[in-house]
């Protein structure tokens, strides 16, 4: 199967986004470690601040990123934007109407597991995307699809037992 662009192509719509977004990767990378400090956290409002950063990151993701940036180079991006946002929307759903999504650190395995995941789409990723391209500019940091997956991810493996399998 060919990809309809090349690698330069997709490096340059991480670019033009970068440069369009910037300063939000700041407000991003704040809020996200925000985010992993209140897993810790007993305050009653930490769950839905969570939910809420995790929610309105995807349907961002879904609408900024591949709505108006990735369909420049490929007009499947209408449909992963979709998706995106439909997650989001999960997301919120889950967090304010169903209360379902409730975010703790305890000692167990898949915890662990869940805070490498956080710390590898905030931190690790983005630094490794920085050393491979040399640029900010084209960084792949929290806010675009690959770091934010794995972040969320992590999160989900933190959420407790009433955590919907869809």
């Amino acid at each position: 199967m060919k990809i309809p662009f090349t690698t330069e192509q997709f490096l340059s719509v991480f670019e033009n986004y970068n440069t369009a977004v910037f300063p939000f990767h700041w407000v991003t990378i704040l809020l996200g470690i925000l985010a992993l400090l209140l897993v810790h956290a007993s305050h009653s409002l930490k769950n839905k601040f969570i939910g809420s950063f995790l929610g309105v990151l995807w349907i961002w993701m879904g609408l900024v990123y591949h709505i108006i940036f990735f369909t420049t180079i490929n007009k499947l991006a209408f449909l992963f934007g979709a998706a995106f946002i439909v997650q989001g929307l999960l997301i919120l759903i889950n967090t304010f109407l169903k209360d379902k999504l409730s975010f703790s650190f305890y000692s167990q395995t898949k915890n662990y597991f869940g805070y490498f995941f956080i710390l590898f789409g905030l931190i690790i990723y983005p630094l490794i995307s920085y050393f491979i391209q040399g640029s900010v500019n084209r960084t792949i940091a929290i806010g675009l699809p690959c770091p934010s997956t794995i972040f969320t991810f992590g999160f989900f493996m933190t959420a407790g037992k009433k955590f919907p399998k869809y």
